[in-house]
């Protein structure tokens, strides 16, 4: 599906165009990085508006392909995770591979990630237990 661009404030309305038929009830998307309209400057930003500063600009991630800017800003590189037809990820680099700092930052911050895992995961339990006891 395209649509023209949602920021257009002298309309009201957003046209969606579509490639084959859509059920009823059937989910639509709009991205924020994939899309080919001014928006998104035809296609120019899906490299450099990437994942996190989708998630810290509207609260949430969009479906695949998910694109993290990664590394100290002088070594700065760019991952791309897709989701394939069968469900299997794919990652690759854009553009380029990291250099040894940039492994050794990537790799620092994933154990500070993997550190805080357990803690958080039990936080968000008691939340669901919690919220679970309250709504009954």
């Amino acid at each position: 599906v395209e649509s023209t661009t949602a920021h257009d404030y002298d309309s009201d309305a957003v046209t969606a165009y579509a490639l084959r038929d859509i059920a009823a009830g059937e989910q639509l998307q709009n991205t924020y990085s994939e899309c080919m309209d001014v928006d998104c400057e035809y296609g120019e930003i899906k490299y450099t508006y990437v994942t996190q500063q989708i998630l810290q600009d509207y609260g949430f991630v969009e479906l695949y392909p998910r694109r993290w800017t990664l590394g100290p800003d002088e070594n700065e590189v760019t991952a791309e995770i897709d989701e394939l037809d069968d469900g299997t990820k794919q990652f690759q680099w854009i553009f380029r591979t990291p250099d040894s700092d940039g492994l050794e930052w990537i790799a620092t911050q994933l154990e500070r990630l993997q550190d805080m895992e357990p803690k958080l995961r039990a936080d968000v339990e008691k939340h669901r237990i919690r919220g679970t006891s309250s709504a009954s």
